[in-house]
């Protein structure tokens, strides 16, 4: 199996490589640099979370609650979660997991639809 940390750290960094080229091709704002490395952080600690599940659900362990999964999920951890899923083939044929995790992703996008609709989001652009 691989090693989690590994896996997230070589991710982490070059994540990180891309968004300093991206942002100083496109002239983000401070603001948006931040959000962009919050979410990454997010998003790292989500997949570690999901591959950590994993190995405790091998080892016939006491697991991490659901609602810790998909809340980290819903608070920007949708990328992380996926790869962790998908990587680690964990909660991928639990149907009420992914149905759940499917209203997070639907609630998200209604919000970010909101919210770039309303023009709040073009002023941290």
């Amino acid at each position: 199996m691989l090693d989690t940390i590994q896996i997230g750290r070589a991710a982490f960094y070059k994540a990180a490589f891309y968004i300093d080229e991206v942002s100083t091709i496109i002239q983000f704002t401070t603001f948006a640099v931040m959000m962009i490395y919050i979410l990454l952080i997010i998003n790292l600690l989500t997949f570690i979370i999901f591959g950590w599940d994993k190995k405790l659900s091998i080892k016939h362990k006491r697991r991490i609650p659901e609602n810790t999964l998909l809340g980290m999920t819903f608070i920007g951890g949708t990328l992380g979660a996926i790869l962790g899923m998908f990587i680690f083939r964990h909660k991928i044929s639990k149907i009420s997991f992914l149905l759940k995790f499917s209203l997070v992703v639907l609630v998200q996008t209604g919000i970010i639809y909101w919210w770039w609709n309303s023009g709040a989001i073009q002023n941290f652009i």
